[in-house]
């Protein structure tokens, strides 16, 4: 019933971090946050295949992409399993269901951006995306509630299998230990005084603080839209647009 499918974090050292785009001006972080109440809308939830296939990476950019097109278009994109799947086979290598080994976030990230993907005979993309340090609590809250969510990977241990539907909180023993279910990537909606709320396996799952920064091995932030998408604009839209300059010459 419950697939992961996230490969291992990968690092690049041309990622662009987000720290260095969130400006110098001050900027209100609340002590919590949840993009679809901030949206005034009940976005359906959906398993998008991972109860079966190992798409969670698909299925955090399908989870983005509704609230992403829903504040731009006031609309609720229809997005289909079928759709998912069809473009987590194509990322995958076109192979099918039968080469089920999962994507990494970060191809996944830059395919989104460079190549888009198809919903409806429209071409989806995005305009950049930026590294966060998962530890820097204030970074992931900024990100979280300026960007209407931010784009995750965590590595599962054991014990949150029995704490699905419960609070992903950190436990001791064999269990704990740092990814030994897997990886598993997850799209975070939101977060309370508590810690991180995400989406996953059609269901938001409330994480504590100290679950989030002790399991979470990568975590992103997705800029839609550099100009009209971003609510009070907290970043660095030229120091964004210089950096991409730059990697492109690379």
């Amino acid at each position: 019933m419950y697939k992961l499918g996230k490969g291992p974090a990968k690092k690049d050292k041309r990622n662009i971090m987000m720290a260095n785009l969130l400006s110098s001006k001050t900027f209100d972080i609340p002590e919590k946050f949840d993009t679809d109440s901030n949206l005034k809308v009940e976005i359906p939830l959906s398993m998008f295949g991972n109860d079966e296939y190992g798409d969670c990476v698909m299925v955090g950019r399908a989870n983005q992409t509704l609230r992403f097109e829903y504040f731009q278009q006031k609309q609720i994109l229809p997005i289909t399993t079928d759709m998912v799947l069809k473009e987590y086979w194509s990322e995958e290598g076109g192979i099918g269901p039968d080469f089920d080994n999962g994507l990494l976030i970060l191809d996944a990230l830059k395919e989104w951006k460079n190549k888009g993907w198809e919903i409806l005979g429209k071409n989806y993309t995005i305009y950049s995306f930026a590294e966060i340090i998962p530890k820097n609590i204030n970074e992931v809250k900024a990100s979280i509630c300026y960007l209407n969510g931010i784009m995750t990977g965590v590595e599962l241990p054991n014990s949150s299998q029995d704490q699905i539907g419960k609070v992903w909180e950190v436990t001791t023993g064999p269990d704990a230990e740092f990814g030994s279910w897997g990886g598993h990537c997850v799209f975070v909606c939101g977060y309370t005084p508590i810690g991180p709320i995400c989406i996953t396996w059609a269901a938001k799952q409330q994480m504590t603080w100290d679950w989030f920064t002790t399991y979470c091995s990568e975590a992103y932030a997705v800029i839609c839209n550099k100009d009209s998408w971003v609510i009070n604009n907290p970043l660095n839209i030229p120091l964004l647009e210089g950096y991409l300059q730059e990697i492109e010459k690379m």
